[in-house]
């Protein structure tokens, strides 16, 4: 026996009661529902930020306000990209500045000896004008001793003006490079002579640009990186090296002079 199959009705009232049935289903009126919804929210907030409307007016000078638009130029922007990339540059510049500083100093302390005598660093300062064939006063190193008042505590401070380049005389003293002062301090033993102490450490170093370092009132370590001669006295400076004044009359000639 075959099965018995439905055949489709042609009644227009059958289809359309079934139509209606299927349309007013619960789920098929929640879905008519939802795009509708939608589609009136949409348009009402397309409405509402139109450029004419009082919103969209409103939001249009906001944005401009803050954006700045004047003829494409956006400096509100561009003070905000700059911000960002100033301080980007600031941390890894600070980096870099902390890491060469830490460098330098390294550098500085493991070059300075712990005790020198005057008339080496002259000669260093010789060497030079000696291997390029130079002949006669090449250097300048001018020694003036002083006691301080209070001697019975204190030793001995000498100013030493030192030049590397050229020669002068005492009287021409200030167009030295650079000016020195070394200080030997308090005294270990109080009943020695000051006239037998002969050593300290650099308290101040001057070049032709200033004051490079100086230890006590209101001038610091140097912003500025010498070099040459006025490096080598920075590094002992820092290392507090010893320097002895062992002669008087340091030689600053070379050849058979």
């Amino acid at each position: 026996m075959k099965d018995k199959v439905d055949t489709p009705t042609t009644d227009i009232a059958q289809l359309a009661a079934q139509a209606l049935a299927s349309a007013t289903a619960p789920e098929r009126v929640k879905e008519i529902v939802d795009k509708q919804i939608a589609k009136t929210v949409e348009n009402a907030i397309e409405q509402a930020t139109r450029s004419f409307s009082p919103f969209g007016q409103d939001l249009e000078r906001k944005i401009s306000e803050a954006l700045k638009i004047n003829d494409l130029n956006l400096p509100s922007y561009n003070a905000l990209i700059s911000g960002m990339v100033l301080k980007q540059v600031e941390t890894i510049a600070s980096d870099l500045i902390e890491g060469r500083l830490k460098e330098d100093i390294a550098q500085m302390l493991k070059n300075a000896p712990k005790s020198v005598k005057l008339s080496e660093i002259v000669e260093e300062m010789r060497a030079p004008h000696e291997c390029d064939g130079g002949y006669g006063e090449v250097v300048t190193c001018i020694i003036e001793r002083e006691d301080p008042r209070d001697s019975t505590c204190f030793g001995p401070e000498w100013t030493i003006y030192l030049d590397d380049s050229a020669y002068y005389e005492h009287r021409e003293k200030t167009s030295c490079d650079i000016t020195l002062r070394i200080r030997h301090g308090l005294k270990p033993d109080l009943n020695q002579d000051s006239d037998e102490l002969h050593t300290g450490t650099i308290s101040s170093i001057r070049d032709y640009t200033g004051v490079i370092a100086s230890k006590g009132g209101r001038e610091g370590f140097t912003t500025n990186r010498p070099y040459g001669l006025a490096q080598r006295l920075l590094a002992m400076y820092a290392a507090e090296t010893v320097i002895e004044v062992d002669e008087d009359e340091v030689c600053t000639s070379v050849g058979d002079y």
